[in-house]
């Protein structure tokens, strides 16, 4: 493969770029803000076009064979046709635009030939999977209609049992009235106030709190995120029967609170091998923007044996 790849992870908190050459080595990298378009398509795209400019400036007098983005929110968007465009324009190079969810999914298969599955736990969830060139999803469909095993869900199962602890007229816990000073509320009415005026993301950064307290051997911290796990464990379990069977699948885990909470990882991989699901592990953890690079790959190798 010839020429550099630019690759560009966008998310609900940050979108990083990073420039690489044939072999996948990082040249340079640039960091931007949210890269969700769904929720505010100007800003995103305003931030893709900050990294798309210093990344081609650092590329110098190299030719940039590919530009491979992923987008939160990018499923739904209407603009793509236009967005697509507008990259053309300006950088006389067709860019690739996917979700963020398959650029996790690469970052996890790589070259490999087998079936993988990307299983995501950050503000939301989803499982993706990818057998023979095809790409299914599993969850991914927000607070509203689910995102079990995510951060948020964590946060909100924590202060749902609040309200039902005040509700039936008991007290409450220490953990439970942490939690409640945590999020700077008098009594539990304030749960409402809080839910309702925070974005998504501050919500869900209660399950930080969650995750510290159950670290620390706190019971029903514990207890809610071995829920979360089992929750995964489900979705994940759901999306292996969706694979051809008899066969190894190659598993990786990507977002912050699959990543950085111990419990939760040991709760999903319990349930796991409690089935007969025959998986490994990738070894190797990267950073989602790599699979841009091996998604990059791929698709020029398609385009050459396609002739």
């Amino acid at each position: 493969m010839n020429g550099l790849i630019i690759g560009i992870d966008g998310g609900g908190t940050k979108t990083l770029g990073v420039l690489f050459d044939p072999k996948g080595n990082e040249i340079a990298r640039h960091t931007s803000g949210s890269g969700n378009i769904s929720v505010d398509d100007e800003n995103t795209i305003r931030h893709l076009e900050t990294i798309l400019d210093d990344l081609t400036n650092k590329a110098g007098d190299e030719k940039i064979t590919s530009i491979q983005i992923g987008l939160a929110g990018y499923a739904n968007y209407p603009g793509k046709p236009d967005l697509k465009q507008r990259l053309l324009s300006r950088y006389g190079i067709k860019a690739n635009v996917t979700t963020d969810a398959v650029l996790a999914l690469y970052s996890v298969k790589k070259d490999s030939r087998k079936n993988t599955m990307m299983i995501l736990a950050g503000t939301g969830s989803i499982v993706v999977t990818e057998s023979s060139g095809i790409i299914r999803y599993f969850g991914g469909f927000g607070h509203l209609l689910g995102d079990e095993g995510s951060a948020y869900h964590t946060a909100v199962e924590a202060l749902k049992r609040i309200i039902e602890t005040c509700e039936k007229n008991k007290a409450l816990t220490s953990f439970q009235q942490d939690v409640l000073r945590e999020i700077d509320a008098d009594d539990y009415t304030g749960i409402k106030h809080f839910v309702y005026n925070q974005p998504k993301r501050k919500i869900a950064e209660l399950a930080r709190f969650i995750a510290k307290r159950a670290n620390e051997g706190g019971q029903e911290a514990s207890e809610l995120i071995r829920n979360a796990g089992e929750h995964l464990a489900k979705l994940t379990i759901r999306a292996y029967r969706s694979l051809p069977q008899g066969e190894e699948v190659l598993i990786g885990f990507r977002g912050g609170f699959l990543r950085n909470v111990p419990l939760l990882r040991q709760s999903l991989m319990h349930y796991l091998n409690e089935t007969d699901i025959d998986y490994k592990l990738e070894k190797e953890p990267g950073e989602p923007v790599t699979g841009s690079y091996y998604l990059a790959k791929k698709q020029m190798e398609t385009r050459k044996k396609d002739g």
